[in-house]
């Protein structure tokens, strides 16, 4: 039972983890301008972006990247584990991904 219990657990922190990465398609009837490799509607503020170009999303700490295929991937900072006597803190919105992710501070 207790191997179970393990197995468990670490299916799940492997399934939230994945879950802070979005892969966006490349939306075709929209992006008509030649200078953008990817481009999609659900995502106006970042507009079109060049092959293998990698932006920070504003007011918000993930990544977005505009891959070779012209899907848009977009990555977050994924689950804190806090250990006790510590708390999650969230991040410096100044800083780029990763260095804008949640900090742990202990007492």
């Amino acid at each position: 039972m207790h191997v179970f219990v393990n197995l468990l657990f670490i299916l799940a922190t492997v399934y939230f983890c994945a879950a802070q990465n979005q892969i966006i398609p490349n939306d075709p009837e929209v992006n008509t301008d030649p200078k953008y490799h990817c481009f999609t509607k659900f995502l106006p503020e970042i507009g079109g972006l060049a092959k293998g170009q990698t932006l920070r999303m504003k007011d918000e700490c993930k990544q977005v990247t505009c891959m070779a295929n012209k899907d848009i991937e977009i990555l977050g900072c994924g689950l804190v584990g806090v250990p006790q006597g510590c708390e999650a803190a969230l991040g410096d919105l100044s800083k780029s991904h990763p260095d804008c992710c949640y900090t742990i501070k202990c007492e």
